[in-house]
């Protein structure tokens, strides 16, 4: 018997070689896992004027393991407000110029809605619904993938009103 190339004991011929090699340790997994938390770049407070696109109003940071994930739902609640002068909330890429998705309240089921924000108790809450089709956004295994959130605002006129206090989560 050799073990590695090296005959063992005192043998004088090998009938049986046993080679070892370094193999690369694998983990099994039954599916990915999706990490979302706010990105470390903070928003400002700011205000945001009727009719337009605001600036930022809450950053995401996606981080994906084990497998790529491709997210098809996504679900944002307002604070403190049921965001009534929000006519939809834009969904953009870090550093993109137009919108992948958006999320409007109107998209959303029964099910998917909060009644109150769980870290404060706050009953003013509205859900934001965006739906995507299949690999439209895909989070890469092991990267971070910030999303920019913007509100665009209803007019005057279609129903927004003055100093309504607006934070999402």
């Amino acid at each position: 018997i050799s073990f590695n190339g090296k005959s063992l004991a005192s043998a004088t011929s090998t009938d049986i070689a046993v080679t070892s090699v370094a193999s690369p340790l694998y983990t099994f997994v039954s599916q990915g896992d999706l990490y979302v938390t706010q990105d470390s770049t903070p928003v400002s407070t700011r205000q945001l004027l009727g009719g337009a696109l605001s600036e930022p109003v809450l950053r995401l940071q996606m981080r994906a393991e084990n497998e790529p994930i491709d997210v098809t739902n996504i679900i944002l609640h307002s604070s403190g407000s049921t965001a009534g002068s929000v006519e939809r909330l834009e969904l953009y890429a870090d550093n993109a110029a137009t919108p992948f998705a958006s999320a409007t309240v109107g998209a959303c089921a029964a099910a998917d809605k909060l009644t109150h924000n769980p870290n404060s108790g706050n009953n003013n809450v509205a859900a934001f619904c965006a739906s995507m089709g299949s690999q439209q956004l895909v989070v890469p295994e092991g990267e971070d993938l910030d999303i920019i959130i913007r509100a665009r605002l209803k007019t005057d006129a279609a129903g927004a009103t003055s100093n309504q206090e607006l934070g999402f989560f």
